[in-house]
């Protein structure tokens, strides 16, 4: 009785509530009475019409649905492109006889089209409507897929949402990025569950060629909070927030101003920005949809069971371990340890690379005789590595081409293409110098002492010692107690790894000479550039989400405006301006009225000649400038956290980046868009992007 009554208690409380919670939604992800017509259609992509069809639709007015095609079973690829194309050209040719001929006396299927318009439509407006003619393929089987999938991963993303303090409604945005599916590409790249480019990945996550947590559900679930926190920070609503996951923050920022207005409905009707196309204008609305078929998941689909979510356990791999021998030693087949360790790219599966030292390795609890950790400490010595294998290396020779060197040793050829960051496998040049994910036969296990400790050497300091072993400078200092950091002995004893219970895990090394310690320091100073190993793309034929534009976190404008001028960002001078027009500086200071030596400044406007070189191409030389510093950086650090600095008197940009160690100003810009950092005033409030370096382990893992 006791319990019931509780409960009658609780639903009584939940009924107040509800209207609450309805009107914090209505709130925050509006839904306007102007664009109902466009959620709907998405509503009827996600739970009426499965892969094997679709809807042919007017793509301005997504009410305006002219056909619901469905495939034959047995048909190809190419027969429904076939079919597609047949269709529209059908359509096509009875608009544009609405559109210039009467409408009397018209046939079945001509008066079936007229009347999906309104009684008043013009000639002009069929004639427009020509154009227009789209197939956007159904999804509802994908959908319900997704749904069981996503079982398994929304608590974990609630948890992070509320942690966050972040609306949970923001966890359906994987029904519209990849219907849950963890191992989802893109064609041109955006990886995982988020769909995460790797330039953006990169801010938030490990992307390299042995480590993607983009594939990883737990880490890129909170790398997505982190960008959509950021997202909402610059653009100010999550409508807009959303759409920038899409279409980028700098993109969205351009449409508020181009349309004096954050309103979604106005910016989704009306804006025409550059690249502003059919992905981006309707991706706010398909999360609607998304929202509400999970939400009336039993209603449109029926009863369906759903994934559980996992009892997992996790601990830092004790050193470099290889991935079978683990896996044997741990009592689990290959293939759930793969499974359940997703960032960890093919090298590692076939032997190739090592699993990197410090990842976090995941384990179902049903798999464990023991705990993970404890299981991890008992590992043998010969399973421990110091470093990672390194890469081999091939120089093109004449006669030499991808696949024939892929077959020669052994790779796939889509794997080596991305491993060396190949936009185009069919031109690679003499002597140019590709990497290959295959084993160093140097690559041996290395036994230390059972005590962990380091004896110094003649030549030994605490920064080469800590890069020897895979540590970081703090760790070592960390574990050993210093009169003088500056200063160790020759034949002092140096602690390896914490002071802890027994059976803590010892880091194992190879000696390594002077040269090679020289070498791998010059190594970790270069903004190594690794690209992600080839992995099958998820199909999505007119699938709503496209892939995000390369600096889709960036909300900097790169743009050019109608006038010609563009805003000057922070690390840019009129020399690069020169450079990317092909003109002398001296022009460019006539024009703006420069005196020699002015410098010009992160906030000002300048116009610009665009004679040699046209609007586009700047732009594109531009941005893959700021891509190329943002990505330098990010193979370094990664963004964690933020925090709020108040503004003192005296405080310049300058003097507010030192408030966090390592955040170059570019990126404090960034995370502050609208501040005028030229007149900063006492008081204001900055938001401080906290960023961390990445473990010595990662770097030396990239550089091979």
């Amino acid at each position: 009785m006791r319990n019931n009554k509780q409960l009658r208690i609780w639903l009584a409380g939940l009924l107040v509530l509800l209207p609450l919670l309805a009107d914090a939604r209505d709130t925050l992800f509006p839904r306007p009475a102007g664009l109902e017509a466009d959620v709907g259609f998405w509503v009827r992509v996600y739970s009426e019409v499965d892969t094997r069809g679709g809807l042919l639709h007017d793509h301005r007015h997504l009410d305006v649905v002219y056909e619901v095609l469905q495939f034959p079973e047995d048909a190809t690829a190419a027969g429904e492109r076939a079919l597609v194309r047949e269709a529209r050209q059908r359509y096509e040719a009875l608009l544009r006889g609405l559109a210039t001929g009467s409408h009397e006396d018209l046939d079945e299927d001509a008066r079936r089209v007229l009347a999906l318009w309104p009684e008043d439509v013009s000639r002009e407006t069929l004639a427009a409507a020509v154009r227009r003619v789209r197939f956007q393929r159904g999804q509802a089987d994908r959908f319900r897929a997704g749904l069981q999938r996503s079982g398994r991963w929304l608590p974990h993303i609630y948890q992070t949402l509320e942690d966050m303090d972040l609306p949970r409604e923001l966890a359906m945005l994987p029904h519209v990025e990849s219907s849950f599916y963890p191992d989802a590409w893109s064609r041109v790249g955006a990886a995982g569950m988020w769909q995460f480019t790797r330039a953006t990945g990169q801010r938030f996550m490990r992307v390299d060629h042995v480590v993607d947590e983009r594939l990883d559900p737990y880490v890129s679930s909170v790398a997505a909070a982190r960008l959509l926190e950021h997202n909402h920070a610059s653009v100010g609503t999550w409508p807009l927030a959303l759409t920038a996951y899409n279409h980028g923050s700098a993109g969205m920022r351009r449409a508020v101003r181009a349309m004096g207005t954050t309103d979604i409905e106005t910016i989704s009707r009306e804006y025409d920005g550059r690249a502003f196309g059919f992905a981006s204008r309707n991706f706010y609305l398909a999360f609607l949809a998304a929202l509400e078929v999970h939400e009336r998941a039993d209603e449109l689909f029926g009863a369906m069971e759903m994934e559980s979510p996992l009892d997992y356990q996790t601990a830092p791999a004790p050193a470099y371990l290889p991935a079978a021998q683990l896996a044997e030693v741990l009592g689990v087949e290959l293939a759930v340890l793969r499974e359940y360790n997703r960032g960890l790219l093919s090298p590692v599966w076939q032997g190739h690379k090592l699993i990197p030292r410090g990842y976090q390795l995941r384990i179902p609890d049903a798999y464990l005789e023991q705990p993970l950790a404890v299981a991890l400490a008992g590992l043998d010595n010969t399973l421990l590595y110091a470093r990672q294998r390194p890469d081999v290396e091939h120089v093109v020779a004449r006669g030499d081409s991808l696949s024939r060197i892929a077959a020669r040793y052994g790779v796939g050829v889509n794997e080596l293409a991305s491993m060396n960051n190949l936009g185009n496998r069919h031109l690679i040049r003499v002597g140019q110098t590709l990497r290959l994910p295959v084993t160093d036969s140097t690559a041996a296990p290395v036994r230390l002492a059972e005590d962990g400790i380091y004896r110094v050497r003649r030549g030994d300091t605490v920064s080469t010692v800590a890069r020897r072993f895979g540590l970081t400078e703090r760790d070592l200092v960390a574990y050993n107690e210093f009169d003088d950091r500056n200063r160790i002995d020759v034949g002092q004893a140096l602690r390896l790894t914490p002071a802890g219970p027994a059976g803590a895990v010892v880091a194992r090394y190879t000696e390594e000479t002077a040269a090679d310690e020289a070498g791998m320091a010059a190594q970790a100073d270069e903004a190594d550039e690794e690209a992600v190993a080839a992995t099958e793309v998820q199909p999505g034929d007119d699938a709503t989400h496209t892939t995000q534009p390369p600096l889709s976190a960036d909300p900097s404008d790169y743009a050019v405006a109608p006038d010609q001028t563009i805003e000057v960002q922070v690390g840019e001078t009129l020399g690069h301006f020169a450079h990317w027009l092909e003109l002398p500086a001296r022009r460019l200071r006539q024009q703006n009225a420069m005196t020699f030596g002015t410098p010009v400044r992160a906030g000002e406007r300048l116009r610009l000649d665009f004679s040699r070189v046209d609007e586009e191409q700047f732009v594109d030389r531009r941005v893959a400038h700021h891509g190329e510093r943002q990505e330098r950086f990010f193979a370094e650090f990664r963004i964690v956290d933020s925090r709020e600095y108040h503004v003192r008197s005296g405080d310049s940009l300058w003097s507010v980046a030192r408030q966090e160690p390592n955040v170059p100003m570019w990126l404090l810009r960034q995370y502050n868009p609208d501040e005028d950092f030229r007149a900063l005033v006492p008081g204001v409030v900055i938001t401080m992007p906290v960023v961390e370096r990445r473990p010595a382990e990662e770097l030396a893992s990239e550089q091979g």
